[in-house]
């Protein structure tokens, strides 16, 4: 099991290496595999083309993110700081989580909108911001100046989001 999991991982992280070098349409699975130091057979047991492999860097890179999000909102760290000074850092996690994601993110938008049947998508991160948003008004709304808070902050990050993906 530990040795399958580091050849994953291998195969995700020379992927993302890639990525960050060139263009998607331009990688083979031959580079994956030869950077890797693993085989075509081993890649084909994994994922059915090479798709599947930003698929499976997109979830890896949810968890992450998921797994920060979860570090952020940890409620002793916002005792007695204002909302709008916690609703200003989450806005720069989100964007310094996409910069650093982007080489990630705009293949898979790019497969996404060119084949939206076959390369369908979710948001995980997105749904947490969300999740988290609505604890953070249900619990401090009252000290947002806004007649709506939580009808504002969904806005806010549904509209930020957007941008973010489009960017790519």
């Amino acid at each position: 099991q530990q040795r399958s999991q580091a050849s994953l991982d291998r195969l995700l992280d020379v992927t993302e290496e890639l990525l960050k070098e060139r263009r998607f349409e331009s990688i083979l699975v031959a580079d994956i595999v030869r950077r890797a130091k693993s085989s075509v057979g081993v890649f084909y047991s994994r994922f059915q083309d090479k798709a599947d492999v930003l698929f499976a860097l997109v979830d890896r890179e949810n968890r992450l993110s998921i797994d920060a999000a979860n570090q952020f909102i940890s409620p002793e760290q916002f005792v007695g700081v204002p909302v709008g000074k916690i609703v200003r850092r989450g806005i720069q996690v989100l964007i310094n989580n996409y910069r650093s994601r982007r080489h990630v993110l705009a293949p898979i938008i790019g497969l996404h909108l060119s084949q939206p049947d076959r390369y369908v998508f979710d948001n995980p991160v997105k749904e947490r911001i969300q999740l988290v948003a609505t604890m953070l008004v249900e619990a401090r709304g009252s000290e947002l100046d806004h007649p709506e808070p939580l009808i504002g902050v969904r806005m806010t990050i549904g509209f930020l989001t957007s941008f973010l993906e489009h960017l790519t």
